[in-house]
Order: structure tokens, then sequence, then C-alpha cells
């Protein structure tokens, strides 16, 4: 199937894909457009239109139907790299982000540099199994350009995040 917007010249990209043990399938990308599908969305729409924003979009098992699809992300560049799933359903991703406002739930790390978009810092981002709320959300780096790439969810619920950095 294809998933995205429709505004012209502007690109939707699927970075990472799980599958959950319905089979139900969780995408993460990044999208330009400002009229991505949502659905239930945590977030529903683009904090800064024109603008790369990641997105988590949950299809059912037949990939003909949206349960949930929500941007993720601030007023800056947000990516979202990767995604698992835990036993609930609830979707863990990780990317990075040059957004100081991105949204932030009992956060390990604020922003390092709140009052700029740059550098830019990973994130990690637990949403819900429905894609309503967001269960935490946090900043992940130092003082140079870090990045998640990947992310696993053991079978309790730990979430573990490679990627890498300019920091020291």
């Amino acid at each position: 199937t294809y998933l995205g917007g429709s505004t012209n010249g502007a690109s939707d990209e699927g970075y990472d894909i799980a599958v959950d043990e319905n089979n139900d399938i969780y995408v993460t990308g990044v999208t330009f457009c400002d009229d991505f599908p949502t659905k239930n969305p945590y977030q529903d729409t683009n904090q800064e239109p024109g603008a790369r924003a990641a997105f988590v979009t949950k299809l059912n098992a037949s990939g003909n139907s949206l349960i949930f699809s929500t941007y993720l992300g601030g007023t800056g560049r947000d990516f979202g790299n990767g995604i698992d799933v835990d036993d609930s359903g609830n979707a863990y991703v990780t990317g990075w982000t040059e957004s100081a406002d991105f949204p932030t739930i009992n956060a390990l790390n604020p922003p390092l540099y709140p009052n700029r978009f740059s550098p830019i810092d990973a994130f990690i981002f637990k949403l819900s199994a429905d894609g309503s709320h967001a269960i935490y959300s946090t900043y992940l780096g130092g003082e140079g350009f870090d990045e998640g790439t990947a992310i696993a969810v053991d079978s309790s619920g730990n979430a573990y995040v490679t990627g890498h950095t300019s920091s020291a």
C-alpha cells in the first residue's frame, strides 16, 4: 500500500517497520507533507508546516486500514529512524530532532540548547497502543550531533537504543 500525503513535490519516507503479535504493522519515518494521513493521533498536525516531521503509523495485519497514525515532533526537523513494539502493543520510537520543543514526558534529559534548533539530539518516545498518548519521551545526547538509529524492546519493556554521537 501507499502511505503518505499529497503535497506536490514533498516526500514521505519510511525508515523502519515492526510487527506485533497480532501481525499489525508499525512504521516510522519522516514526512514533508502537511496532509499526512492521521487517525486517532497523538499529534494531528505538523508543528512546522512544510518542514520535516517524524510520523508513527499502525496498520492492521492486512495493511489496508489505519489503526492509528500520528505526526511526532516540534517546530524543527524531526526524523523517526527506528521502531519496535512491546507485548502490549506500545510503540517505541527513536530518531533525531532539532526541535527545542519536541514533546517530552517523564524526560530523562531536557534539550541541551532549548533556545535554538541545533545541535541535533536523539530522542526516545514510547507511544500508547492506541496511539493517542505518550507514555514517556526524552532527549538523549550531548553538545554534538546525536542520532538514535535503531531500538529494541525486551519482554520487560526495557528499551535499548543504538545510534551515533559526535558529543564528547
